[in-house]
């Protein structure tokens, strides 16, 4: 009888273990996962990696015909030689017919973690308004950066009103003893950049000089000059 009895025990011991370390698992399994945005991303230029790193509200797949939403990215570029970029957030299954387009610009002088960076703010705006219609909304919040000051920027005043001037000289000579060559070159332009125009004046100038001494009798001598003109008011 006691041997019963023991025995009962270590198999009830072995049960309620094994409930216990169960116990977790059943608790887990009883919350659901939420249910992110499904975006098929086709970007040329952007940096998908740096996106699924910095915005993980969403699912990135690979396959458009499993996608909630199809982002289509183009890039064009700008006369002043930044880029501008736009991007269509086309809704597909149950978002058909919910499409919007947002557009931005990258300067010039922009570098690629500025252009990534200036992306990844647009395509959250963008893909906030479909997140908000899954179970992910609960996640989400929303920022503001408020800037500085609200006060506009005191103009400064340019005393050469915008104008930029370049001048440039240069030398150049060598010879032996029965040939020699001398060339000089000059350049100016002047350049003026507003949010209403853009003028450039440029000019350019060469002159080149050469001897030889064909016999101690005859002597070729030779000079060419040129001038080059460059105008553009846009």
């Amino acid at each position: 009888m006691s041997h019963q009895l023991r025995r009962f025990g270590s198999v009830g011991r072995a049960l309620l273990f094994t409930a216990l370390a169960c116990w977790p698992g059943l608790a887990m399994a009883q919350t659901p996962a939420p249910e992110m945005l499904r975006v098929f991303l086709d970007c040329n230029r952007c940096d998908e990696e740096y996106l699924r790193q910095n915005v993980q509200f969403v699912d990135y797949v690979r396959d458009r015909t499993v996608a909630q939403l199809h982002v289509l990215v183009t890039t064009q570029d700008t006369g002043g030689g930044g880029t501008a970029w736009t991007a269509r957030f086309i809704g597909l299954g149950r978002f058909q017919g919910q499409d919007r387009t947002l557009t931005f610009n990258t300067d010039t002088t922009a570098t690629e973690d500025d252009r990534r960076k200036a992306f990844a703010r647009v395509f959250k705006l963008g893909l906030v308004a479909y997140a908000a219609d899954t179970s992910v909304a609960s996640l989400l919040d929303v920022t503001y950066a408020k800037p500085a000051s609200d006060a506009p920027a005191a103009k400064v005043r340019d005393p050469w009103d915008y104008w930029v001037f370049r001048l440039s000289l240069n030398g150049d000579m060598n010879g032996e003893k029965t040939s020699n060559s001398r060339s000089y070159s000059t350049s100016f332009s002047a350049n003026r950049v507003t949010s209403a125009w853009k003028i450039n004046f440029s000019a350019y100038g060469n002159r080149r000089t050469n001897r030889f001494d064909v016999d101690e009798e005859t002597t070729i001598r030779s000079r060419t000059t040129s001038w080059e003109y460059n105008t553009m008011v846009v």
